[in-house]
């Protein structure tokens, strides 16, 4: 058999690989007994495993003093979320069968199976209608629908309300409340009902949902080098990764992170300071302050002064993909968005009679969308920058805009703004 061929950016499960997988249409485990001939019995069998977990105790039902069903929900998510920890101690049937919730609350840790049961039963108690559903992540390639199995590796919750769904991950300690991790997003799912398994699909999630805001402020002094001060707000889907690494990571690791998100990295910016804000809400957007200056003074060529209006680089690895004789999409992770406003000043001394604007530009595909514009005013140029990915990933059939996609933002990345230097 020949070697997988080496293409970044693959998305999960597209590469064709030679498979065989067999599913027992009967199967016993610890006693408990279940058929996997279609998706229903596959979710009974689960309920039959989960049913004797659940807290014990009647379910309540919904009267006018009680609260509304987002704020139920939430507050049952935040209990299992604030007091609870992910960890998975599975032996024999433990990788099938949750723990009791009652033991899982009493301890403080559980897998996602325990979570789950423990957050199912919570809201049942707060009369909050709630099911697991079984998984298949993003990082596991596509669920068959037509291949009834047990092949799943997670467990989250499902509460319903008529037509509303919230989508819960108690198992995610930096997702608020009704938002999936990136790899839950969009995939079948097998939803366990009193009824039986249903295949339902988790909801994707949108570019305005994941957005990065990015305020820089570029002030050229006398000496013609550029100082920056800048403050990122992130929330979604990239505010979840910032989390979970900025929890851990040392300073000197988020300092080589920060660096090498600036254009040109270290060797054109010597980063000075930057603070991390709500880093343990996450029910607000995550916050970096930070400023740098330019260890080099701005390009000049005879009375003009050129000046760069990224600070950050302007694109990102999925957008410098190769794809000459590339068979695969391209994996954008997620939509998202990032927004940049730059505001460049300069000392007075610098004389500056009058100034040449980057050029605008603005592009719109099936996978996304970018848009640059400039205007000026006394003492300012001011530059916009968004781009936005509106799929999870680039197909074949879009490679040719793809490649317009990529001359474009390479000539917006090249822009600069232009300083007319008169006589001090």
């Amino acid at each position: 058999m020949p070697a997988l061929d080496d293409f970044p950016l693959v998305p999960p499960g597209i590469r064709p690989a030679a498979q065989v997988e067999f599913v027992p249409e009967k199967s016993r485990i610890k006693g408990h007994t279940g058929t996997a001939t279609n998706w229903r019995t596959i979710g009974e069998f689960y309920n039959e495993l989960a049913k004797s977990c659940y807290l014990s105790g009647k379910e309540s039902s919904a009267n006018p003093g009680t609260p509304a069903l987002d704020e139920r929900c939430r507050n049952c998510f935040d209990s299992v979320v604030n007091n609870s920890r992910y960890v998975a101690i599975e032996i024999g049937v433990g990788g099938w069968q949750p723990h009791p919730a009652e033991k899982t609350q009493k301890r403080g840790y559980g897998d996602c199976k325990d979570l789950s049961t423990l957050l199912i039963s919570y809201l049942r108690r707060d009369a909050v209608t709630a099911y697991p559903c079984l998984v298949r992540t993003r990082s596991m390639g596509p669920l068959d629908p037509d291949f009834p199995s047990f092949n799943f590796n997670h467990v989250i919750t499902m509460a319903v309300d008529g037509r509303d769904t919230m989508w819960l991950d108690p198992t995610c300690e930096v997702c608020p409340y009704n938002e999936l991790p990136s790899m839950e997003e969009g995939v079948l799912a097998l939803a366990v009902t009193p009824e039986g398994g249903q295949l339902v699909r988790t909801p994707p999630s949108r570019p305005e949902d994941n957005v990065t805001r990015r305020a820089v402020e570029i002030h050229i002094k006398e000496n013609q080098k550029a100082y920056v001060a800048a403050t990122i707000t992130v929330v979604g889907d990239n505010a979840q990764g910032l989390r979970h690494f900025l929890a851990t990571a040392t300073r000197d690791e988020v300092r080589i992170n920060l660096e090498r998100s600036l254009d040109g990295g270290a060797k054109r910016y010597k980063l000075l300071n930057w603070t991390v804000d709500n880093l343990n809400d996450r029910y607000r957007p995550l916050k970096i302050t930070l400023m740098a200056e330019r260890r080099s003074k701005c390009r000049r060529i005879g009375k003009t002064l050129y000046v760069r209006p990224y600070f950050f680089k302007p694109s990102l690895p999925f957008d410098r993909v190769d794809t000459d004789e590339r068979p695969y999409p391209i994996d954008l992770f997620f939509p998202g968005t990032i927004q940049s406003t730059v505001t460049i000043t300069w000392d007075t001394t610098l004389a500056v009679d009058s100034v040449g604007l980057p050029v605008p530009d603005s592009i719109t595909t099936a996978f996304g969308a970018f848009h640059v514009s400039a205007s000026s005013g006394p003492g300012k140029i001011t530059y916009t920058y968004e781009k936005r990915y509106t799929a999870y990933q680039v197909d074949t059939t879009e490679f040719a805009d793809y490649a317009v996609w990529q001359k474009r933002l390479k000539q917006a990345a090249d822009n600069r703004a232009k300083l007319f230097l008169g006589t001090p």
